[in-house]
């Protein structure tokens, strides 16, 4: 939230100490009101008349239990509190309850309860509430997420539709550091769904994929003889766990949009040329140089975890005789050849449940199973072989010529570091390790004019503070390795019409 606005932070403070008192309260909840047995609903109602949303002391008055007169008896009392619980209060009251649960909290509740269920499907606030409070600007991600994932028929997944959804993300993401609207035309449905993905799915690679960059860096460490002395798996920072999980939405979108399966063609025959560019137009139109390069970090995680979970499946995947180890490992590296593009651009649904049957050796049928159903043979995607690659770069110039990115880029244009700050829809705060490789001046290339080995280790999404160890170190190495010192790849610009193909 470091780019927010002053009264954007003062709103969100707000939201935090409300939900603090919320938290209290509900603690006091287990302890049912106890109200006097001639008169509970003239107590209720008594009780609703103090609350004031306005106002967080009235809303601790909400739930203070009035005493027990000394007619009263204790086994009177029990049978009340028995008989009054959080079930028992108006929907208003036990929809602002709800409103302030955990994810967690809210799906095990309404599991054990018919009644908070209903109480759930009567309106959309209390899911709506939760999501704008756990994604906070990351909304125009998830919801574009799950718009994208409903386009599944060949004949309605077109390349207009696709344009058009691209657009209306593009739009969104605009708004992304403004606070939600208190209300939203989403469906219920939607609403669950972009929850279920958000807690089940992308938050439980976010540690697995910081492990994976954390891990990869001491090696390419040692590559370039560098020692070091940090920590190798420091706790992430916010802003770089706002970028991880951005990136892990922003590559399943790629995956939902430009994902090419076997029956579903969006450009036709013609999708090698006329698709690639479209493709590449729709990168560069909706994303900047290093926010490409981000959902390239996690394209590479995902190859990265594949090749594991084929040989976990691979034996029950192909009948055709193992024994031989050289035998196996040759059909092995083809099946990855063939199959890892493709199941790549399946999306991050497919690989969560495969690295949970993975894991689980009790389940390894259902791992093969899951992979029979969901391999695909390799097809274009957005890898830096492919969309992202050198001769894409020079046909797209060649077709479409300059773009403003470009201009900036071939003119070199100062460009410093100017904090980190999430999120950026403008394009104004580029992160610490983009400016230490262009030497503060802007550049609009990516994919295959990157080094893939930085990718290992998710350069682009570390803050300044983490960067200036002995990362910067490893970062400058590998990039002077890359490139001979007198030359830089943007001055080549000129020579697109030389380097397309047709």
């Amino acid at each position: 939230m470091a780019g927010s606005k002053p009264h954007v932070l003062r709103w969100l403070r707000w939201v935090d100490d409300s939900k603090n008192n919320i938290k209290k309260i509900w603690r006091k909840l287990k302890a049912c009101i106890r109200v006097s047995p001639e008169e509970p609903a003239v107590a209720r109602l008594r009780t609703i008349e103090t609350f004031s949303p306005s106002s967080s002391s009235s809303l601790r008055t909400l739930f203070v239990q009035p005493p027990l007169t000394s007619e009263t008896s204790l086994s009177k009392a029990t049978t009340l509190r028995s008989q009054l619980s959080i079930e028992t209060f108006p929907v208003e009251i036990h929809t602002l309850i709800l409103s302030f649960l955990s994810y967690e909290d809210l799906s095990s509740l309404i599991m054990a309860s018919p009644i908070h269920y209903r109480v759930l499907r009567s309106g959309k606030k209390v899911l709506w509430d939760l999501i704008t409070d756990s994604l906070r600007d990351l909304v125009p991600e998830a919801q574009a997420v799950y718009r994208s994932g409903q386009v599944k028929s060949a004949k309605a997944r077109t390349k207009e539709n696709i344009a058009e959804m691209v657009e209306e993300y593009r739009l969104s993401r605009l708004l992304s550091q403004e606070p939600p609207p208190r209300t939203t035309a989403s469906t219920l449905n939607e609403l669950s769904r972009i929850l279920r993905f958000h807690y089940t799915v992308i938050l439980p690679l976010v540690p697995r994929f910081t492990a994976w960059m954390h891990g990869n860096l001491p090696k390419e460490a040692e590559l370039g003889l560098i020692q070091l002395t940090s920590p190798s798996q420091p706790k992430i920072s916010p802003t770089e766990e706002s970028r991880i999980i951005r990136a892990l939405y922003r590559f399943q979108l790629c995956c939902h949009l430009f994902g090419n399966r076997d029956d579903d063609r969006p450009w036709g025959n013609d999708y090698d040329m006329t698709g690639y560019l479209d493709i590449l137009q729709h990168l560069e139109a909706t994303f900047y140089a290093w926010e490409i390069e981000e959902i390239l970090c996690v394209y590479t995680f995902v190859q990265d975890l594949y090749p594991d979970i084929f040989d976990e499946a691979r034996v029950g995947l192909d009948p055709m005789d193992f024994e031989m180890e050289s035998k196996g490992k040759f059909r092995f590296y083809l099946m990855t050849c063939f199959y890892l593009e493709g199941t790549t651009a399946q999306g991050l649904w497919l690989l969560h449940k495969a690295l949970r049957e993975m894991e689980d050796k009790e389940h390894h049928a259902q791992l093969v199973e899951i992979m029979r159903e969901r391999l695909t043979p390799e097809s274009g995607f957005i890898g830096p072989q492919e969309v992202t690659s050198h001769i894409w770069f020079w046909n797209r110039l060649n077709e479409h010529g300059l773009t403003e990115k470009d201009l900036r880029s071939q003119a070199h244009e100062a460009f410093p570091f100017r904090g980190d700050h999430v999120p950026d829809p403008k394009g104004e705060f580029p992160p610490r390790a983009w400016t230490l490789m262009w030497h503060d001046t802007y550049s609009n290339l990516y994919g295959e004019w990157i080094p893939w080995e930085l990718r290992s280790w998710g350069y682009v999404f570390w803050d300044a503070g983490r960067m200036e160890t002995e990362a910067k170190e490893v970062l400058l190495w590998r990039w002077e390795r890359s490139f001979d010192e007198d030359w830089d790849p943007r001055d080549e610009y000129d020579l697109a019409d030389v380097r397309a193909i047709r």
